[in-house]
């Protein structure tokens, strides 16, 4: 996750850069360990990417 395709592959909405509506919504989008059981930073991190995420209606 970076500012731009030098810093990394997704911006902070977990979009892919040079790719129009593609986006990283897994545990790939995690640059390190969160911990033991990551499952619950992943959905988190998961549902707010979707929240950025624009509804059909409003393409």
């Amino acid at each position: 996750m970076g500012e731009n395709t030098t810093e990394g592959v997704i911006d902070k909405n977990n979009k892919i850069f040079g790719y129009e509506n593609l986006y990283i919504i897994d545990g790939s989008m995690i640059s390190a360990n969160p911990g033991v059981n990551p499952s619950l930073s992943i959905t988190a991190i998961a549902e707010r990417a979707m929240d950025q995420i624009p509804a059909k209606s409003e393409l």
